[in-house]
């Protein structure tokens, strides 16, 4: 008499076992280690959060902002010094002896701005028409009205942006065309652009 299906191991009850046997496979694994011990288990599937942890505790951490790195020409350099120092009051600082021009701009100790001045004249275009995937440098800021005064005592152009739950925003460019954003949260900014008002650098090409 023929065996069931189930007892030839063909039936629902072993794709259960199966089934059973991938769903409970350990979590605290990388993806190939749990391959290793389980080939049926299909690592490819949404992880837990249970593995979510365990991966990233194992992974490199994060360790927050360091510094931003402008490009240029060795002729910009000075316009650069003087725009970050008169804007941002940034100082040039020591810089380690590189192969190439640069110089290192500080806020205090740090060196938040690095110039390198390794690339032709005419190489970067220095305008908000570049065409690289990084579109802009974000601050988080305070004081938008002493600010905005600033700029424009500085003759600096600059773009305001104000979207709800966003915050009030300041766009400019630096003399190589970096845009940089300064987000201004949660403050009352008097004579600001009415709310909802995007600026032109952000919107559609």
């Amino acid at each position: 008499m023929p065996r069931s299906a189930a007892a030839a191991g063909c039936g629902p009850r072993a794709t259960d076992r199966r089934s059973r046997r991938t769903l409970d496979a350990p979590t605290d694994l990388a993806p190939d280690e749990i391959r290793a011990q389980n080939p049926a288990v299909n690592t490819l599937a949404p992880a837990s959060a249970a593995t979510n942890r365990t991966l990233k505790e194992r992974i490199m951490k994060f360790g927050g902002f360091l510094h931003l790195n402008i490009r240029c020409s060795e002729s910009d350099l000075p316009a650069i010094e003087r725009f970050y120092g008169d804007v941002l009051g940034l100082k040039k600082g020591y810089r380690p002896d590189f192969k190439f021009g640069g110089i290192w701009l500080y806020d205090g100790e740090d060196p938040i701005v690095h110039v390198s001045a390794r690339f032709p004249e005419g190489y970067v275009a220095k305008n908000d028409k570049h065409s690289g995937s990084v579109d802009h440098i974000a601050f988080k800021a305070s004081g938008a009205a002493e600010f905005r005064k600033r700029l424009k005592g500085l003759g600096v152009a600059f773009q305001e942006q104000n979207i709800p739950n966003a915050g009030y925003q300041v766009f400019l460019h630096d003399p190589v065309g970096t845009k940089l954003e300064f987000n201004f949260l949660n403050e009352d900014v008097p004579d600001a652009v009415a709310s909802g008002t995007t600026a032109e650098t952000n919107l559609v090409v």
